[in-house]
C-alpha cells in the first residue's frame, strides 16, 4: 500500500493564520518535497511510460507543472496496480494542493 512521506498536517502551503518562513529556499524545499510525493505515487509502476513520467516529475519547475501530471499518474497506477489504488494515491496528491487550488476556485 502507498504510504505518504509528508506530514499528516497535509498541505505544503501555509494557511493564512499560520506563520512560515518564506523565500526562495523555502520554495525550493517545498518543490522538492512535492516532487518526492509524486514519485512515491508511482511506486510499484514500471515500464517505459512510467520511467518517462518519473522524468517529467523530476523536471517539473512548479506545483502547477505537477498538478497537470496527476491524470497520467492515475492512469499508470490504474493499469499497473488497480483503479482503487490509483484513486487513493490521487486523493493523497490532491490533498497537498487543496488550500492553494481552493483559493483559486473561490477567487480569494
Amino acid at each position: 500500500m502507498f504510504q505518504k512521506a509528508w506530514a499528516s498536517s497535509g498541505s505544503l502551503w501555509p494557511r493564512s493564520s499560520t506563520r512560515y518562513l518564506g523565500g526562495p529556499a523555502t520554495a525550493v524545499a517545498k518543490m522538492a518535497e512535492l516532487r518526492e510525493e509524486f514519485e512515491q505515487a508511482l511506486r510499484g509502476v514500471y515500464g517505459q511510460a512510467a520511467s518517462l513520467l518519473r522524468s517529467r516529475v523530476r523536471g517539473a519547475d512548479s506545483p502547477d507543472d505537477l498538478w497537470y501530471l496527476r491524470t497520467e499518474i492515475f492512469e499508470q497506477v490504474s493499469r499497473a496496480i488497480s483503479q482503487s489504488e490509483a484513486a487513493t494515491r490521487l486523493r493523497d496528491l490532491d490533498a497537498m494542493f487543496e488550500p492553494v487550488r481552493g483559493r483559486r476556485r473561490t477567487g480569494t
